[in-house]
């Protein structure tokens, strides 16, 4: 008897087993994750360096932004320096030379020292008259630009004096203030001799914080040195009536070199003490800038203490012509 088709067995070779599907061992798997880990490791590391460094150059633009304002607008008022000179009789009764003369005054000098306004060892401060067109009734007189008024600029310790009301107070710090007095109350002589660059209520202004120095150089390119000054002193009105004339007397010089120092607010905050001057920054400034020959010494001692301190810094430094001296 036959068996049916579907029982009957194949003659001649014997089939296969299948073989079984390619894969990957336990141990290839371990290795290939073990590389990927490695690999997302570097890369975000990277990636987070790379983040770290644009947050850190970002906060420290945005850090000496405000100084760097400053400097900008400081440079521009001192270029409008004027003093208007004259030839005139030494003595209008008896005359016998002629005189440069003029009404109006500039003195820089040391802050803090002759009764000059601001944070001793900060460097420099500075009054000129300069048309900046402020004035008690702008409504009246604000169209005239050109309207001459006392400006000042020294640095201080100090909280902030443009705090609107509604903040309780506001933190120490090194300021840039600018002083302006308004053309109505524009005087350079006083019943008292006080000084012309200090007067009873000034207005004041916080013009940039964290500057921690203002140096003033005046300067006389064709000099040589270029220093007019030993000891950063210059004032137009001393010693202008002696004969013979000084050389300063009653005249801008050609060039003022304008350095501010500054530092950033996290090294401000760091370095807080409350209303106390921070140590660290006075023992750095004191005894500096007191030699125009020592400038250069100077600043770049300043520049290694705040670098070894860790402290992020922002040197601004240029030359300024004044137009009235260069005519």
């Amino acid at each position: 008897m036959s068996l049916p088709p579907i029982l009957r067995i194949p003659t001649g070779r014997r089939p296969r087993a299948a073989s079984p599907a390619a894969a990957f061992t336990v141990v290839e798997l371990l290795v290939s994750v073990t590389i990927l880990t490695l690999v997302l490791t570097l890369l975000l590391g990277v990636v987070s360096r790379v983040s770290n460094l644009w947050s850190l150059s970002s906060a420290r633009i945005d850090a000496f932004q405000n100084a760097r304002f400053a400097f900008q607008t400081l440079s521009r008022q001192l270029s409008r320096a004027t003093l208007n000179p004259y030839l005139g009789y030494d003595n209008d009764a008896n005359p016998q030379r002629y005189l440069r003369k003029s009404e109006l005054k500039f003195f820089c000098g040391p802050a803090g020292a002759d009764q000059a306004p601001g944070q001793a060892h900060c460097g420099t401060a500075l009054f000129f008259i300069a048309p900046a067109g402020r004035t008690d009734e702008p409504a009246s007189y604000g169209a005239l630009e050109s309207l001459l008024n006392v400006c000042g600029y020294y640095v201080d310790f100090t909280t902030d004096p443009d705090r609107p009301p509604h903040v309780a107070s506001s933190p120490h710090r090194y300021r840039l203030m600018q002083r302006v007095r308004q053309t109505e109350h524009l005087a350079m002589e006083s019943a008292d001799n006080t000084p012309w660059y200090l007067w009873k209520d000034p207005e004041n202004h916080s013009l940039a914080e964290n500057i921690i120095a203002l140096i003033i150089r005046p300067q006389d390119p064709a000099a040589t040195p270029a220093d007019l000054t030993v000891d950063y002193r210059y004032d137009s009105a001393l010693n202008a009536t002696a004969s013979p004339q000084p050389p300063h007397a009653n005249r801008l010089p050609p060039v003022l070199a304008l350095t501010l120092i500054a530092i950033d607010e996290a090294s401000a905050r760091r370095l807080d003490d409350g209303a106390r001057e921070p140590t660290l920054i006075a023992n750095l400034l004191r005894n500096r800038f007191a030699l125009a020959s020592e400038y250069e010494k100077d600043l770049e001692d300043v520049r290694a203490g705040l670098d070894g301190a860790g402290i992020s810094c922002r040197i601004f430094s240029g030359s300024i012509p004044i137009r009235e001296a260069t005519r």
